[in-house]
């Protein structure tokens, strides 16, 4: 178990950079035009702000869905999709604590981050949420492999074990998608 249960604030200042970091990334992979991202309704938390719901022990980060109402035109509204990355802090602190593949904390929350971000954009933009089963393995895999796409050419240290720990796992869930 991990010494502390939330990110001190050298590691939640370095998550709010790397969502931001994550951002441009995706943006650029995708060739999204701004307006296109600003479409796109979330926001990202960690452990000390999540609700409990949003809590989980089965994965570094989650996603969670919500309906928000807004102004519409002509005095009406409109409902959309409003996405929240619900970052497990116990969790990813717990792994870097007993890892013993040298795997860090920057590099693994850039990965977990911007898989999160490409959650995102194929549920806003690509597929609806209800198109895909929950907890699906063969979506899971895709997510990964473009994950891996994004950040293979990124300099950062560390980076490359996260990767080469994550092609593992796409390989096996492309393998049970087929």
């Amino acid at each position: 178990m991990a010494t502390s249960l939330y990110f001190n604030k050298e590691q939640y200042n370095w998550t709010i950079e790397a969502v931001e970091y994550a951002e441009d990334l995706v943006k650029y992979f995708y060739q999204m035009a701004y307006r296109d991202w600003q479409g796109l309704y979330y926001d990202v938390k960690t452990l000390a702000d999540l609700q409990i719901h949003e809590i989980t022990d089965q994965a570094f980060a989650q996603l969670a869905r919500y309906e928000m109402t807004m102004p519409g035109g002509s005095r009406r509204t409109e409902t959309t999709e409003f996405y929240r990355i619900c970052i497990q802090d116990h969790k990813i602190l717990d792994a870097i604590e007993n890892r013993e593949d040298g795997i860090s904390f920057r590099p693994l929350v850039l990965y977990i981050v911007t898989h999160e971000l490409i959650h995102i954009i194929r549920f806003g933009k690509l597929l609806k949420w209800y198109e895909i089963p929950s907890g699906s393995e063969a979506e899971e895999a895709r997510v990964h492999k473009v994950t891996g796409q994004i950040l293979k050419n990124i300099n950062m240290p560390g980076l490359e074990k996260v990767l080469d720990s994550y092609q593992v796992y796409s390989i096996a869930r492309n393998d049970l998608s087929n």
